[in-house]
């Protein structure tokens, strides 16, 4: 995958691809060692493993609305309308 340098201030940086991002893991704001190797090239390593972000919902309230005793199958609507491809699935 080739990227392009882009001036930042005077600097020089690139954009991370969110390909690249997604896959990696990669966080803003993250800390990265970066070392040149003697043929030239680049070595990105990060510093530490980002912390993972915390959700904004707790299981408590995912599992709000629940009955205790759970639910059967006759306890859910089956007369809704597809949000996206559910209808292909059928």
């Amino acid at each position: 995958m080739e990227v392009r340098t882009l001036k930042h201030g005077n600097s020089l940086g690139f954009n991370l691809p969110s390909s690249v991002v997604k896959s990696a893991g990669i966080v803003e704001n993250q800390t990265f060692e970066l070392n040149v190797r003697e043929d030239g090239s680049l070595l990105l390593l990060p510093v530490s493993k980002p912390a993972r972000r915390k959700s904004k919902y707790t299981a408590e309230m995912l599992l709000e609305g629940i009955p205790q005793d759970g639910l059967s199958y006759e306890d859910v609507s089956l007369e809704l309308e597809p949000l996206g491809k559910e209808s292909e699935w059928l």
